[in-house]
């Protein structure tokens, strides 16, 4: 990893000279007194055979190159208080390529961007020892959770909407059910689901089963207007869409917007509660 051999962080520039081979970060280098042969990382990983009249590939070039550096700089971080405001940022993608089940279908934009990358960078850069394809390997899964996913899995899409309400009936019933040799089908597996989603330290940002049993809820809060509704997590989804919906209406009258403008199609104003 290129850090900087005085402060430890990312390293911007390196002395080429037989004497000194030491990489520096920015404002390193103005303290210093290596002002001799001080080239850029980047101008070093410039590969000669790529085409430099157009202006549009190479600035692709190094945009590229730029954000594989600070991929390597965010996996290996591990100071919390990071000097780099793009090191938090590079970090969550990272973790969101790792645990996005929607990476190899192709419809995630995020990871499709990710995987241009990589592309690039065993294209063209194949003389960075960096391998970019093993630090965004996918995070393993417990046998646990793969086998509660592929239960899940199919009932946003392939489910008839009947069988999706009878799911959401059973959810509803295990969540106030105490019985533990109840017969009602699917009720201590919907038990084990949500005793799983309470516990769980990443239902909001990348946990796969927790997502899917949101999942099977949204279609109930979409045309729910009940003040107090028993279905499990029902008055959450819809009083935090409602809170995204007032928070966006708020900003329309800040900037001055008609009454009558045009509303925010991905925010609902029938979730409100």
């Amino acid at each position: 990893m290129d850090v900087c051999v005085s402060c430890q962080q990312w390293a911007e520039w390196q002395c080429t000279s037989e004497s000194c081979s030491h990489f520096f970060c920015h404002p390193c280098r103005l303290s210093t007194n290596h002002w001799h042969d001080m080239v850029p990382i980047v101008a070093m990983h410039a590969d000669p055979a790529r085409p430099s009249d157009d202006p549009e590939i190479s600035d692709r070039h190094v945009d590229m190159i730029l954000r594989i550096d600070r991929i390597k700089h965010a996996v290996r971080c591990v100071n919390s208080a990071c000097r780099y405001d793009w090191c938090y940022d590079e970090q969550y993608d990272v973790k969101h390529f790792r645990l996005c089940m929607r990476r190899m279908s192709g419809q995630c934009w995020d990871c499709e961007k990710m995987k241009e990358l990589i592309t690039y960078k065993s294209t063209y850069l194949p003389q960075m020892t960096f391998s970019l394809s093993d630090e965004l390997s996918p995070l393993p899964i417990s046998m646990g959770e793969r086998e509660s996913i592929h239960r899940l899995s199919r009932i946003p899409e392939s489910y008839s909407p009947i069988v999706v309400r009878e799911m959401t009936n059973t959810l509803t019933h295990a969540a106030n059910c105490t019985d533990p040799r109840c017969d009602r089908n699917f009720c201590d597996r919907m038990k084990e689901h949500g005793l799983h989603f309470k516990r769980c330290s990443r239902r909001l940002a990348s946990c796969v089963l927790c997502a899917k049993i949101l999942e099977l809820v949204f279609p109930h809060s979409r045309t729910c207007e009940l003040l107090i509704c028993n279905v499990p997590y029902c008055m959450n989804i819809r009083a935090e869409v409602g809170h995204r919906f007032m928070e966006d209406r708020f900003r329309q009258l800040a900037v001055g917007q008609p009454d009558n403008a045009a509303p925010n199609p991905h925010v609902k104003p029938w979730i409100i509660p």
